[in-house]
């Protein structure tokens, strides 16, 4: 039909961010409307869903007319198809005007036009997918998922290789999980099993290229306590970690550590009851991501990149985390590279917030800093510090961040206030400058840097407030059909609740001791462990990680394999139905 509609590059602001819901890969081009002709491809739940109308249906191939300017690809891949072909319909019919040339499946801005779609050529060579890269493009087009962002956001996981369900809550054994992070190889990891696992012995990985989608865990979700570190990643490159609760009994020990890991991203994780760090990275560490991440009740924070030897570490992106009660290092940042904080929420902090250390080149940006109940010792000097080094030439800008109640209300206010040196300079030419005093303004660049990772905007500090205090930790699974289904335990609905709300509540937590296992929440979590499954996951006759249902409603038989199909967003697999939870 020849009627245009106007054509609107949206813009997004600060309040708005990407959704890249293709994961950053190039638009599929027109394919073959012959290929997998052996599957019948069934469209019309989905139009009728849309408002569209259903033109042809039956055998490879579907036709149909939008109506609301979707175009045809993004159409097509609606129903988990590729565009075929495309023309401009006959008015009032459900029919291709072939008078006309072909629209080569481009989005022309139309109101309606006819569109032909079918199943994506399968890859060429069945065996294992490397990278997620397509057409030859440029290593890491595709995204970790399609909410990543920074450093990390590029890893590709075990995009590609053999799906490890989890299907009990042993410690050990076959089915368990931590034979599923000790594996070998490519390999994604998914869940049939939700509950509690009780390590009873740290979880040493060792092996990378895995993703851990605790997403696809049934109701209940997927928590790890245990007696001491319930995981340590030792030399691990390239991995995955989204929707996971790690919550070991109190004692001296991180709740998570890292060491010599590189190019991975945790999403939507939450940690609770670290008795040193809650979660820590050392040794070599680049190119990673930690995003909506709910860290609580832990001594201290995040140690982030190497505090020993900071020129190990570079590319750290921290952005849309909360702290909850936890005294300081929110995180401490350790580098001789990029390195990113922002749009976080740090609630009833103590001591203070980051120490810097290394030749840093930093955004902190919009960060939310909502002060609780604790008196601070330093009083307004209670935030970040950075050590001196003659041979350290730190970068740091700093802007748009808020201290509620009182403190810094404006997010257009100078933020040089917030940085105090560390510790007393005792020679160059700082020297006579006493901890805890303003931080040179040598240090300080007018201008930030770009962000690292895939292009996206920051928030302002009361958005993030409101975007991270209702959507981090793990708090969604899916069910068979690929809905998103909220998923939230009770400590960290305790946690957000008074973190909405301003509602403080008292700990004590100082190299003298702390609290954090004498709450009555704490004894409730203790006592409700069970290694009695929750529920069973959906069916999944072949066990490829993804449901006979979401399967059948795309056109597949529950017998397809589709392990290394490639799917017109550019992901792989079982990873199509994993991004629905980003929807």
């Amino acid at each position: 039909m020849r009627t245009w509609t106007c054509v609107f590059l949206l813009l997004l602001g600060c309040g708005a961010e990407p959704s890249d819901s293709d994961g950053g890969a190039r638009d599929a081009a027109p394919v073959d409307a012959g290929s997998d002709s052996g599957i019948e491809v069934s469209c019309g739940d989905e139009v009728a869903r849309q408002g569209w109308s259903l033109c042809e249906e039956g055998g490879p191939t579907c036709s149909l007319v939008f109506t609301d300017s979707t175009g045809c690809a993004a159409a097509c891949a609606a129903l988990g198809l590729t565009c075929v072909e495309s023309y401009e319909d006959v008015d009032a019919m459900c029919a291709a005007d072939r008078s006309l040339p072909a629209l080569d499946c481009a989005d022309t801005g139309h109101i309606s036009d006819f569109c032909t779609c079918g199943r994506a050529p399968s890859p060429p060579d069945a065996g294992p997918v490397d990278g997620g890269t397509r057409d030859g493009g440029p290593p890491g087009e595709v995204l970790a998922f399609p909410s990543a962002r920074g450093a990390g956001a590029y890893a590709t996981g075990g995009r590609g290789g053999r799906v490890i369900r989890v299907t009990t809550l042993a410690s050990s054994g076959p089915g368990s999980l931590r034979e599923a992070l000790t594996a070998e190889g490519p390999r994604i990891i998914t869940f049939a099993v939700s509950g509690t696992i009780v390590i009873d012995s740290t979880i040493v990985v060792s092996n990378g290229d895995f993703t851990v989608a605790g997403q696809t865990a049934p109701r209940g979700g997927i928590t790890l306590t245990g007696g001491s570190r319930v995981i340590e990643l030792r030399g691990v490159d390239n991995f995955i970690v989204r929707y996971l609760r790690v919550r070991p009994e109190y004692s001296s020990f991180d709740a998570l550590g890292l060491i010599d890991c590189s190019n991975y991203i945790f999403d939507h994780v939450s940690v609770s009851f670290g008795g040193d760090e809650i979660m820590t990275t050392r040794g070599d560490t680049d190119d990673l991501t930690f995003q909506r991440i709910l860290m609580a009740e832990g001594k201290t924070g995040t140690l982030f990149g190497d505090s020993n030897e900071p020129s190990l570490s570079e590319n750290l992106s921290f952005h849309h985390n909360a702290y909850y009660n936890v005294t300081h290092r929110h995180p401490n940042v350790h580098t001789f590279g990029r390195a990113d904080v922002y749009n976080n929420v740090v609630f009833n902090w103590r001591f203070r917030w980051s120490v810097v250390i290394g030749d840093v080149q930093l955004n902190h940006l919009a960060n939310y800093y909502s002060r609780g109940c604790l008196g601070t010792p330093n009083g307004d000097n209670s935030f970040n510090k950075v050590f001196y080094d003659p041979t350290f030439e730190p970068e740091i800008h700093s802007a748009g961040n808020l201290v509620v109640p009182d403190f810094l209300t404006d997010p257009a206010a100078d933020n040089w206030g917030l940085w105090n040196w560390r510790v007393d300079v005792t020679d160059g030419p700082y020297a006579g400058a006493g901890a805890n005093t303003q931080l040179t303004r040598d240090y300080q660049t007018a201008s930030a840097f770009p962000l690292l990772g895939p292009s996206t905007s920051v928030q302002s500090a009361r958005e993030a407030f409101e975007d991270v205090s209702t959507d981090v930790g793990a708090n969604a699974r899916l069910d068979e059909n690929g809905d998103v289904v909220a998923e939230v335990d009770d400590l960290d609905a305790l946690y957000l609740r008074n973190i909405r709300s301003g509602d403080c509540v008292e700990y004590m937590s100082s190299s003298a001791g702390q609290d954090f296992d004498r709450t009555a929440h704490y004894a409730a979590f203790r006592s409700s462990i069970s290694t009695t499954p929750i529920a069973t996951g959906y069916a999944d006759s072949n066990e490829d990680g993804i449901p006979d249902a979401w399967v059948t409603a795309r056109g597949f038989g529950v017998d397809a394999d589709l392990t290394n199909h490639v799917w017109p967003s550019g992901y792989v697999g079982v990873e199509e139905f994993l991004n629905e939870v980003d929807r």
